[in-house]
């Protein structure tokens, strides 16, 4: 069976010096934990320990316990996220409520590069809550907030995901807190803003009378539609080309400087990445680290790359392979003890 403890930290991975046979420097012998409440410290003995912190704290756990490897904390891939939204009124596009229905049904591959790179932008349809909505919404005056807040139930949105082909890293700072640094590439904005414009385009294109992003300058372009009918969906709004490109070019010039624009993060991963040799990686192909033997990691943090989608079931593949390598090694060590 299992024991889970609730309500407690891992604050540091215990290890030892490995004997003279083994390839790995050190080997792992517990962990010590305190109760988040602070009343009680916890040391429970083990011959293998698995962290799984996700991509911010995995690489923090294992520099509070001593580990060297410089790649620790590196390579943080985070899927930068820009948004796209369209104002449908009563008689435009489909009928219903943007919080109605399922999320994230639908998505869009035409800005991925799949085929070529590999790195680009997957398109997806979110539900934005209208508590995030209000936030994500620049000011531009009262009278407007209360404008976009009566349309919230017909507007929708589009995100561009990136898969980012630069990295960033996480270290504590000089206090002690968690420190997250990333600055996104040319290479990756670039991703960003192609993914935003196909976005607009596919609003415009689904009906849409007013689109935007969530630049802090609040611009919007509205559409020139050629048609009031409900009915035909074949004629919904369209726009002028020539207009839309300069609105769209606009965006592409000032987007993503100088914090003028809000850039969420899907995904955390990459930290501390697999790899073949502890130069460039912080666990080998089983999930181990360099380092300390019998010390896996299981999380998103092992990524080599960001994954071109989202990594929810590589996770899971992952967490289920350094499972299987746990038990593998603790079987060889039992073997060995006896």
């Amino acid at each position: 069976g299992a024991v889970i403890l609730s309500g407690c930290e891992a604050k540091e991975i215990l290890h030892t010096p490995n004997d003279k046979t083994s390839i790995k420097p050190k080997r792992t012998c517990g962990v010590i934990a305190s109760a988040v409440d602070g009343t009680r410290r916890l040391l429970i003995q083990a011959k293998a320990v698995v962290v799984a912190c996700g991509a911010l704290w995995t690489p923090i756990l294992l520099t509070k316990s001593g580990l060297r490897n410089p790649n620790i904390g590196k390579n943080l891939h985070i899927h930068p996220v820009m948004s796209a939204w369209g104002y449908f009124p009563e008689d435009r596009g489909e009928p219903g409520r943007c919080y109605e229905g399922a999320i994230m049904t639908a998505f869009s591959k035409v800005a991925s590069n799949w085929e070529s790179s590999g790195y680009g932008s997957l398109l997806m349809v979110p539900a934005i809550h209208p508590g995030a909505y209000s936030i994500l919404m620049p000011w531009l005056s009262g009278a407007e907030s209360k404008k976009r807040m009566i349309q919230y139930s017909r507007t929708s949105h589009i995100i561009a995901i990136t898969r980012d082909k630069e990295g960033g890293s996480v270290c504590l700072d000089k206090d002690g807190r968690l420190k997250v640094s990333y600055k996104i590439s040319e290479h990756d904005r670039e991703s960003c803003l192609t993914g935003v414009e196909h976005a607009l385009k596919i609003l415009i294109a689904s009906g849409a009378t007013e689109v935007g992003t969530y630049n802090n300058d609040g611009e919007t372009y509205k559409v020139n539609t050629t048609t009031k009918s409900s009915n035909d969906t074949t004629s919904a709004a369209r726009s002028d080309d020539a207009t839309l490109q300069q609105f769209i070019n606009k965006i592409r010039s000032k987007a993503l400087k100088k914090l003028n624009t809000p850039l969420a993060s899907a995904h955390q991963m990459g930290s501390c990445r697999m790899g073949s040799s502890a130069e460039s990686s912080v666990v080998d192909e089983q999930g181990e680290t360099w380092e300390v033997e019998g010390l896996f990691v299981g999380d998103g943090s092992v990524f080599p790359t960001a994954s071109g989608v989202n990594p929810m079931i590589t996770v899971q593949a992952i967490a289920y392979c350094t499972a299987l390598s746990a038990l593998s090694f603790l079987g060889k060590t039992h073997t060995h003890t006896e």
